[in-house]
């Protein structure tokens, strides 16, 4: 057997500078939705860096969600909500310097795997919200 192992190409998207207070910014999973965020920069946003509502689910690997403001929201890093859910891979992603919460959870049924690989600094509300709970 021949194993042929292809090298892993560095691509960072970045999403920055999205939204106002009437329409917030970033990037939003809805309504069932499933993606895969890797190594992307999403910052500087009004409202949230990361949204998933509706039952959606995301993967998150080795990314950055910094300095995304209030404008609309409460300029969460990350926000979970109605039954969404999150896995976190390694390597690590950077949460930091948002207006709110770099992890929040708006309610029970929202759930969150692998918090430790989240590294959390300098976000106006807090590290992880207390209502995140892991699956």
């Amino acid at each position: 057997m021949i194993m042929v192992v292809l090298p892993f190409n560095s691509s960072v998207n970045t999403i920055t500078g999205n939204g106002n207070a009437a329409n917030q910014g970033g990037v939003s999973g809805f309504l069932g939705s499933s993606m895969v965020v890797r190594n992307a920069v999403i910052s500087g946003n009004s409202g949230f860096g990361l949204q998933l509502s509706l039952k959606s689910n995301a993967q998150l690997i080795a990314s950055t969600i910094q300095n995304n403001v209030a404008g609309g929201g409460t300029g969460d890093g990350i926000r979970l909500m109605f039954g969404s859910g999150l896995l976190i891979s390694p390597p690590n992603t950077v949460v930091s310097g948002n207006a709110g919460f770099g992890l929040q959870c708006t309610d029970g049924e929202s759930s969150v795997v692998n918090t430790g690989l989240l590294a959390l600094s300098g976000n106006g509300l807090g590290g992880v919200s207390g209502s995140c709970t892991g699956f």
